[in-house]
């Protein structure tokens, strides 16, 4: 489930989404926070970054237990 040359987050991140990959909803999550962050003025926002870091976690714990399978 890597990320292509030239593919973006966003894109990625859709990509994730339509293949059905573990954890792809939290990752999804996670890039459309990170891109509210960096690009909307929102980075110093601490709900958004515990929201971040949140999101990251659970795309990581999913891909961890699919791994397992």
């Amino acid at each position: 489930y890597g990320g292509r040359p030239g593919e973006g987050p966003v894109a990625f991140a859709g990509r994730l989404r339509e293949t059905g990959a573990p954890g792809a909803e939290p990752a999804g999550a996670a890039v459309d926070l990170y891109v509210r962050a960096r690009f909307g003025g929102d980075a110093a926002d601490p709900e958004l970054r515990d929201a971040l870091n949140a999101a990251a976690a659970e795309a990581r714990a999913a891909l961890r237990e699919a791994r397992r399978r």
